[in-house]
């Protein structure tokens, strides 16, 4: 059996006045956020509630600028082919 020193033994912690500070508390919740960020909240919250047709559905997720020019790129080059090839064919 180990001998325990009296003068090392763990002590509960006293929070009362003159005492030890109290943990941290998470006050996430409590803070007041800026207007903008209470719209974005609640647009997402109705975002994920409601059922939105997937006509409007598309427009959610759009391409970033460096896909989207890429990708119009990658589009006119593939309608310049297409254009040369039903030239050709006509011939």
């Amino acid at each position: 059996m180990k001998v325990m020193n009296p003068l090392l033994e763990k002590q509960p912690k006293q929070f009362g006045i003159g005492g030890a500070l109290p943990p941290k508390k998470d006050v996430h919740m409590f803070v007041r956020w800026p207007p903008v960020v209470q719209i974005q909240r609640k647009r997402r919250i109705l975002m994920q509630r409601l059922k939105v047709p997937p006509a409007l559905k598309q427009f959610t997720k759009t391409l970033d600028k460096n896909l989207g020019i890429s990708f119009v790129v990658c589009i006119a080059f593939f309608i310049i082919i297409c254009g040369l090839l039903c030239i050709i064919l006509r011939v």
